[in-house]
């Protein structure tokens, strides 16, 4: 891919800003692909009635499509904070960039992942996820099919919007803007597919997570002193022990589903805390 600063770079590859640009290449496959979208999977696809890989395929495939995008959102970040900060947090690969387009080729990928997902769901799945936002009449042919499509183009759309918005505020009030930021990008899935009230608590502790991160960094604190990822077994623990004493939800501590989400959020936070509380002590 040409970097010299005569000509505008086509960025035409989804995960492309992520991997080279923003982050590096270990970055997606840790963050991106190891977490959020199981997350994602974790949250909308362990409380069926039974087992599908037809939901886990589209659900990848749709959160793809929001990833895509996003990826605008991150272009437009660095590209402002370039201009507006006095002190950018920007990669050495975005300086060597000049004049670069992302889209439309995000949004190309967006509306191939999007179609594949849909797809892939399969009649009944698609005919069960078009009842959720009643319309069943439309049925899983090419009239459901087509809905669904522009329904979730519309979500990635909306997380868009309220990206630029996030982009566009002052640096005090983006500490907040990325609640809703987070939140239009994972709970996105809920149109078409049921959460559960575990993977409810399951991507509110995550974006715990990723805000207290961003607000440590943006209100200049020591981001090397903090364990995220603990921080989200600590609040989806803490959460789910609330909801036990609120609700007669008496078997959510039994249940396999918030034994394998807390094996999983441990395993995330071993490494971590291993480095940032026992070694480095």
């Amino acid at each position: 891919m040409r970097t010299d600063k005569t000509a505008m770079t086509h960025l035409k590859w989804p995960f492309y800003y992520t991997a080279k640009i923003k982050r590096t290449p270990s970055f997606l496959i840790k963050q991106v692909f190891l977490e959020e979208f199981v997350i994602v999977l974790l949250a909308f696809s362990l409380f069926r009635a039974s087992f599908d890989l037809s939901v886990i395929v589209c659900l990848i495939s749709l959160f793809a499509a929001m990833i895509s995008v996003y990826e605008i959102g991150y272009a437009e970040n660095d590209r402002i904070g370039q201009s507006k900060e006095a002190d950018p947090k920007l990669s050495k690969s975005f300086q060597d960039l000049d004049q670069f387009v992302i889209a439309p080729y995000s949004w190309g990928w967006a509306v191939i992942f999007t179609i594949l997902g849909v797809l892939l769901l399969g009649d009944g799945n698609r005919a069960e996820a078009l009842s959720r936002i009643g319309l069943e009449d439309l049925g899983a042919g090419p009239t459901g099919m087509g809905a669904m499509v522009a329904i979730w183009l519309g979500m990635v759309a909306l997380c868009q919007a309220i990206f630029a918005i996030f982009n566009h505020a002052t640096l005090i009030w983006r500490v907040y803007t990325y609640v809703p930021l987070h939140i239009s990008k994972y709970l996105a899935p809920i149109v078409f597919f049921e959460i559960g009230l575990v993977g409810a608590v399951l991507l509110a502790a995550h974006i715990v997570r990723t805000w207290a991160a961003y607000a440590v960094r943006r209100s200049g604190g020591d981001i090397d002193f903090l364990s995220s990822q603990l921080i989200r077994l600590v609040f989806f623990a803490m959460i789910v022990g609330f909801v036990s004493l609120a609700t007669p939800e008496s078997g959510i501590w039994t249940a396999w589903q918030t034994w394998l989400i807390i094996t999983f959020c441990a395993l995330r936070a071993a490494p971590e805390v291993w480095r940032k509380m026992i070694k480095a002590q």
